[in-house]
C-alpha cells in the first residue's frame, strides 16, 4: 500500500483503493469486534494482529467500567480476572529542561513551524515533535534533519514570526477538521502531505536568502 502514497494520486482516490483492499483482506472489521471508524484516527498497524483476533488469541474489547484488585468488568457487562492490565493511553509531551517561558507546551500541543522551528526563539528548534500516518518515523526525521541544516548553514532563510504562527494555525485547523478530536493527534502528519510542505517551505526559504543577497 505504500506505492499507492504519492503526490500525484488524489487522497479520496488513495483512501477509497485502502478502503477496498483492507475489506476485500479482512472483511468487514465490525465482525472482529471493532467499532465503525466515523472520524479520522491514527492506525494501528501489524501484521499479525487481524489473524491474532480471527483465531480468539485476541479478543476486542470496547471498554472497561471498572477495575477491582484483578477484576475488570467492561462496558458489555462481562467481568474477568487477569495478572496484567498495560494502559497503552500514549503519552504527554512535556520538555522539562526548557522553561515553559521560553517555549511552552499545553496540551500536547507543539506550536512549532514546519514541526520544526519554534517561531518566536530563533535558533531553538526540534527533531521528533511528528507522529506521523503511516511512513516510519525515522525516514522523517531524516527528512526534517535535511531541511533544517540549509537554515543553520545560511542557505535559507525563515519567513517572519508572524508568518510562522499563521502556518501552524492553518497547519492545526486541517488536522482539526480531519482527525478525531484527541490528544494524539495535535502532532499529527500525514507524510506525504508533510514532505511536500517541507520542499515548498524550503525553496521558499532558499529564493529568500537569493532576493536578500541581490538587494545587499
Amino acid at each position: 500500500t505504500m506505492k499507492l502514497f504519492r503526490p500525484w494520486i488524489p487522497e479520496r482516490v488513495r483512501t477509497r483503493i485502502l478502503r477496498f483492499l483492507t475489506w476485500t483482506v479482512h472483511g468487514d472489521m465490525r465482525r472482529l469486534g471493532f467499532k465503525p471508524l466515523l472520524d479520522r484516527a491514527h492506525p494501528t498497524t501489524s501484521a499479525t494482529v487481524v489473524n491474532d483476533i480471527a483465531y480468539h488469541r485476541i479478543r476486542v474489547k470496547q471498554g472497561i467500567d471498572s477495575v477491582e484488585g484483578r477484576s475488570i468488568r467492561f462496558v458489555d457487562g462481562e467481568t474477568a480476572e487477569f495478572d496484567v492490565l498495560i494502559a497503552a493511553t500514549g503519552y504527554e509531551i512535556e520538555i522539562p529542561f526548557i522553561s515553559p517561558d521560553v517555549f511552552d507546551i499545553v496540551d500536547n500541543h507543539v506550536p512549532l513551524y514546519e514541526r520544526i522551528v519554534a517561531p518566536d526563539r530563533p535558533g531553538l528548534a526540534f527533531i521528533g515533535m511528528i507522529n506521523s500516518t503511516a511512513a516510519p518515523l525515522n525516514w522523517l526525521f531524516q527528512a526534517q534533519a535535511e531541511w533544517l541544516t540549509p537554515f543553520i548553514t545560511g542557505d535559507a532563510q525563515l519567513p517572519d514570526p508572524a508568518e510562522m504562527h499563521e502556518a501552524i494555525e492553518a497547519n492545526d485547523q486541517y488536522y482539526q477538521r480531519r482527525y478525531r478530536n484527541s490528544l494524539r493527534h495535535t502532532i499529527e502528519e500525514e507524510h506525504t502531505r508533510y514532505r511536500r510542505n517541507l520542499r515548498r517551505s524550503l525553496a521558499a526559504a532558499r529564493k529568500r536568502v537569493g532576493s536578500n543577497r541581490s538587494t545587499n
